[in-house]
């Protein structure tokens, strides 16, 4: 064999067998996030359904949302805001239109079956050191959606 085909054989050898190149997992992923979560002062859980991660701030319940399928995907979402009547609900499709027009990094959502609220944002990921890069700014997001559709909804 020539020595070149040799040098990038061990080189392709040593990409794919290396930490860089090491397979994301949920359950990595879930101890990454639980991990962070303690250290920002949160106090994370897993949840009943999916074994996501829920954790209080500022009086909400956030979750976020791992998948065994597509573990690099990675979602912060929050539920909330219950409507009073079919006008509000109206409305709300109205609000969140709005807002998913003017915040181009997440989602607000009526959910009928809830009849209520969803907000997220997402990130795709590649290891678990990216939680504390990606995580800060997937919070503001969803708390900018949130304020944005309660102005809406307050207009």
């Amino acid at each position: 064999m020539k020595t070149i085909t040799k040098t990038l054989i061990l080189i392709m050898a040593l990409f794919f067998f290396s930490p860089l190149h090491a397979q994301l997992t949920k359950s990595k992923l879930s101890s990454a996030c639980m991990d962070y979560l303690r250290e920002q002062g949160y106090v994370p859980t897993l949840t009943e359904v999916g074994n996501n991660i829920s954790f209080k701030a500022e009086g909400n319940t956030f979750v976020l949302q791992l998948s065994e399928e597509d573990p690099e995907c990675l979602i912060l979402a929050l539920y909330g805001w219950e409507f009073d009547d079919s006008n509000e609900k109206a409305k709300a499709y109205v609000a969140a239109n709005k807002v998913n027009w003017d915040k181009k990094m997440g989602r607000a959502a009526v959910v009928e079956e809830d009849n209520g609220m969803y907000f997220d944002t997402w990130n795709l990921i590649r290891s678990t050191d990216d939680v504390k890069f990606y995580f800060p700014r997937m919070l503001s997001t969803v708390k900018s959606l949130v304020s944005s559709f309660r102005a809406e909804m307050n207009k």
